[in-house]
């Protein structure tokens, strides 16, 4: 990885003409999150926009309607999470926060019981309004 590609992951900054530009502050990037319909066969609904009220990026639809066993924010058993994260792990290889995998692991599976609190973790970690 060079360095402008961490420098993105990082902070959402490019290089350009040898000056440093925070993309997010130029076009910051909203994220909502709702429930699903029916017909997407998922739970949640993850959708990204250029700023608040501005053209959608990327829809996403993320987790099992119905899981047998539940996520962590359904039982809050910290030993199903360790399993589900250590399984998981090569989702976050891709390195776009606004794939399915990445928002599974962090908001269903994230380090809090509640969806509300790993969502704003979500947002701080990714600088999303």
């Amino acid at each position: 990885m060079d360095q402008q590609e961490k420098l993105i992951k990082k902070f959402g900054i490019k290089i350009r003409d040898n000056k440093y530009i925070n993309i997010n502050y130029i076009m910051p990037i909203t994220m909502k999150i709702v429930e699903a319909q029916a017909k997407t066969g998922k739970r949640f609904t993850a959708i990204f926009r250029l700023h608040k009220g501005g053209k959608i990026i990327k829809v996403t639809h993320f987790g099992q309607r119905n899981p047998k066993t539940g996520t962590y924010i359904d039982h809050g058993d910290k030993e199903k999470r360790k399993n589900y994260r250590a399984r998981h792990k090569s989702d976050l290889e891709t390195k776009d926060y606004k794939r399915a995998g990445y928002l599974s692991y962090y908001l269903l599976w994230g380090d809090h019981k509640t969806l509300k609190k790993n969502i704003e973790d979500y947002k701080k970690k990714f600088n999303l309004g």
